[in-house]
């Protein structure tokens, strides 16, 4: 006799690390009934740890987005990530602690794939200094809502020490260490005043702050996007002696 059994539907989640989200694929299979086990219930497939804290972070950055650091509770990820509150707790003891993960991981990523796509380019090259501005801009206007998120952070934390983000800090050294390259002065600047490594930093703090108070530093009328990267490009090229 052929007995059909019923077809079980579940969601399973892997964990995209280019973007860092979480991507859901809908499977189904046959769900055997209770006299195929041996304990007469029926078995889930269990989640290792790397997929469990992959499913839990994309769960918490998709609240986090949605409801902000204050609005998300740990109940609401949890069952976004398909798992219980103890089990969140398990990886991340608090929820400051997960949203410092959620977001410091999703930007390591970012700066980390931002940097290796640089290219070194010589003193007083404006072209290839205007290529590398208008990709800063580009990077981090993509990567607004993120920054935004971090600041927060800072607030969210309640006196935390937050600490740098690994892949801007390697991102400021690889900087610092190109520019003293392409202007022949040794990595703490020689003449240069505050050294490479605070031009680099300088540089960055100035893009980043033009992109995040955009509407408030450049209304309408008051300049083109091609004038913004120009006025940079001179920043850089002048403004920190690197013609």
């Amino acid at each position: 006799m052929v007995v059909d059994l019923p077809i079980r539907r579940y969601r399973v989640c892997s964990f995209d690390s280019t973007y860092y989200h979480c991507v859901w694929q809908d499977c189904k299979e046959t769900a055997l009934d209770g006299s195929d086990h041996p304990d007469g219930k029926s078995h889930r497939k269990r989640r290792g740890a790397g997929e469990l804290t992959a499913a839990i972070l994309a769960a918490a950055r998709a609240e986090f987005d949605e409801r902000g650091p204050t609005g998300a509770t740990t109940a609401a990820i949890a069952r976004r990530a398909g798992v219980t509150e103890a089990q969140l707790f398990r990886y991340f003891p608090t929820k400051a602690a997960l949203f410092r993960e959620a977001v410091f991981g999703a930007l390591n990523t970012h700066f980390t794939e931002f940097q290796s796509a640089q290219s070194p380019f010589v003193a007083g090259d404006r072209s290839a200094a205007e290529c590398y501005i208008k990709d800063l801009i580009a990077f981090l206007g993509d990567n607004r809502q993120l920054m935004v998120a971090l600041l927060a952070s800072q607030a969210f934390a309640g006196g935390e020490e937050s600490g740098p983000i690994a892949a801007l800090s390697q991102y400021f050294e690889a900087g610092a260490a190109m520019r003293a390259k392409r202007l022949g002065e040794s990595d703490q600047g020689g003449g240069q005043v505050g050294g490479h490594r605070m031009a680099v930093r300088v540089s960055f703090a100035a893009v980043l702050g033009a992109v995040a108070f955009r509407d408030w530093l450049f209304p309408p009328g008051i300049a083109s996007d091609a004038e913004i990267e120009a006025a940079f490009t001179d920043f850089i090229l002048n403004g920190l002696g690197e013609s």
